[in-house]
């Protein structure tokens, strides 16, 4: 076993400890040297947690990652329905991040249709910060998309959210 891998081991039995101090140190770890395989440790210390402490620091981890390659993990847990009850905290780390998400819009506009008011506004902010990597045709596909779901709803809130998506892309 190489240097690395032990580091891991190391980290992940500091997370998988019942011990908060050394939760809290595992996450100061990955926050600093972090790779996918530790992200998905962070994360289901995430849902299985109780402590605020440990919840509150892997959120702000998850907030200061710039690594683009671990969106998809993030993205994956948020569609994962172990986390539902963390999909709004994590959502709102994304935009955070700083992450290209336009490939992500369609998720994000799927969130606006079968979600919480909440986490649709959460999708409504990602959408935004997606925007700025579409070129016009891409935008003008989704306001397509967005008005075909505007005439087929009659729920207030989700028409709110979507006139919003319109102006954000328009």
């Amino acid at each position: 076993m190489n240097s690395l891998d032990s580091t891991k081991n190391q980290i992940t039995q500091l997370l998988q400890s019942k011990v908060i101090e050394n939760q809290l140190t595992a996450i100061s770890h990955i926050r600093q040297a972090g790779d996918k395989f530790l992200l998905e440790q962070m994360l289901e210390l995430l849902i299985l947690t109780s402590n605020k402490d440990v919840e509150r620091e892997i959120l702000r981890c998850l907030c200061d990652i710039k690594d683009n390659s671990m969106l998809p993990i993030i993205i994956e847990s948020c569609k994962n329905p172990r986390f539902e009850s963390k999909k709004q905290s994590i959502l709102h780390c994304l935009w955070q991040t700083n992450f290209d998400m336009h490939a992500y819009i369609d998720y994000f506009i799927s969130l606006i249709l079968t979600e919480s008011f909440e986490i649709g506004i959460e999708a409504l902010t990602l959408i935004e910060v997606a925007t700025e990597n579409l070129n016009n045709d891409e935008k003008k596909s989704y306001i397509e998309l967005l008005n075909r779901e505007l005439n087929g709803t009659d729920a207030p809130q989700i028409k709110s959210l979507l006139i919003q998506a319109i102006e954000i892309l328009s």
